[in-house]
């Protein structure tokens, strides 16, 4: 029933939204499904190098994303976004949050 949920979840007529995930791992891109919290994008200062950041949050299906790490690149909106330094916000048993952020 579980698993029933987490595809109704992940209904692009519904929540969700195609995405173009690319694991640093492989390079090799595919086509998901997840969730984009549009309320989290906001901008910050990056105090390292005086860029501002665009930041968000994704929820992506585990059966999709298998291990998210630094240097995966999730394409949406037309831009490309990365894992951002808050990596994993939260994990269960059928998705991840991940904080993404790019450059603007």
């Amino acid at each position: 029933m579980l698993t029933e949920k987490a595809s109704d979840f992940f209904d692009t007529t519904e929540i969700a939204d195609s995405v173009v995930f690319t694991p640093a791992a492989t390079g090799i891109s595919a086509t998901i499904t997840a969730i984009l919290n549009r309320d989290a994008l906001n901008l910050e200062a990056d105090f390292r190098d005086g860029n501002d950041l665009a930041l968000a949050e994704i929820i992506v299906n585990r059966a999709d994303v298998s291990a998210p790490a630094q240097g995966d690149t999730y394409l949406f909106d037309s831009e490309t976004w990365r894992i951002g330094s808050d990596g994993i916000i939260h994990t269960d048993e059928l998705t991840y949050t991940i904080a993404l952020q790019r450059e603007v």
